[in-house]
């Protein structure tokens, strides 16, 4: 179900298998996990458990074992346990694919997820056209995109959001790239830059 889900392009894959049209899908790489790590995650969520993990991140040369609280699985282009770190006393995404061996399940966890205010909270993205576009160049963009009156809003978790911009590949400086490689900007950088969401 994950793998199928990662694929994503059910239209483009749907021609393809019909026979009818030509018609190819071109697929990242999936990320593997060992499918045990998703079911102790998912016994941690179900039952709110501790889980103690040994984690390999890019801030740390060597796994390090931490004990999380998930309480809910994000795909995000790859797939991330949200999960309260008791080492870090906050919310924090932990990709799948970053946890080393079997997770092994500790006692009730009393932390309530309600409190995972990234979580219950979104925000709005606004994209638009680079302004450096030409008008005409600017109505296919508008287009690609399902822009109205030059722009598109998107409500997004605020926890989600630096995926969201990196999967649609904005951020800080879009105007200061050339517009033929950066065809679309961020509007309200100052908003997500306030909830620390820019990278």
């Amino acid at each position: 179900m994950l793998r199928n889900h990662e694929l994503g392009g059910e239209l483009a894959l749907a021609m393809a298998a019909s026979g009818q049209m030509a018609a190819e899908t071109l697929e990242p790489p999936t990320r593997e996990f060992d499918v045990r790590v998703l079911a102790r995650l998912n016994t941690a969520i179900r039952e709110r458990r501790w889980l103690s993990i040994e984690y390999q991140s890019m801030t740390h040369p060597e796994p390090r074992r931490l004990q999380i609280a998930p309480h809910v699985l994000v795909f995000a282009g790859r797939w991330h346990a949200r999960a309260w770190s008791a080492a870090h006393e906050s919310y924090r995404d932990f990709l799948l694919s970053r946890i080393c061996g079997l997770p092994e399940l500790l006692g009730p966890c009393e932390r309530n997820p309600e409190l995972d205010w990234d979580w219950r909270n979104d925000v709005v993205v606004r994209i638009a056209p680079h302004p450096q576009l030409s008008a005409a160049q600017k109505r296919v963009v508008e287009q690609d995109h399902g822009m109205l009156h030059g722009m598109r809003e998107t409500r997004v978790r605020v926890a989600l959001a630096p995926y969201f911009l990196r999967l649609l590949g904005i951020g800080r400086g879009d105007t200061a790239r050339p517009a033929h490689e950066q065809q679309i900007v961020l509007l309200n950088a100052a908003d997500l830059d306030a909830l620390n969401r820019l990278s």
